[in-house]
């Protein structure tokens, strides 16, 4: 019974605050509706705002475009070339170890036939 009555609410309700006299209803948080009615209202904010839309989305679809273009460009036309430079420079350092081993090889038969 004594646990009751300490978790009980208090009875006194409390209302919200007053509002200031200086600051309008915009400002606790209806800010956007009010901007937007302002912008369906005006003529001129409503053609700005379709025109910057409508140049969003274009921008958006063209550096989409762009973007896939040179990406596909990149995989077609430029892999292919790097991957023969790859194999390209293998086949180099192939051939200067053949050259080494050859190099090596015929050293060892002349210091074997200077040795008789």
């Amino acid at each position: 019974a004594i646990l009751a009555q300490a978790y009980q609410p208090s009875p006194q309700v409390s209302s919200p605050p007053a509002q200031p006299a200086g600051i309008p209803i915009a400002a606790m948080g209806a800010i956007f509706s009010i901007f937007e009615e302002a912008m369906n209202n005006n003529p001129r904010l409503k053609k700005a705002k379709n025109r910057s839309i409508k140049l969003l989305s274009t921008a958006w679809w063209l550096g989409g475009h762009v973007t896939w273009t040179f990406c596909t460009g990149m995989i077609v036309l430029a892999m292919p070339v790097f991957f023969e430079y790859e194999r390209e420079c293998q086949l180099f350092e192939q051939m200067a170890q053949t050259q080494n081993a050859q190099m090596s090889a015929a050293a060892a038969m002349d210091a074997a036939a200077a040795g008789k």
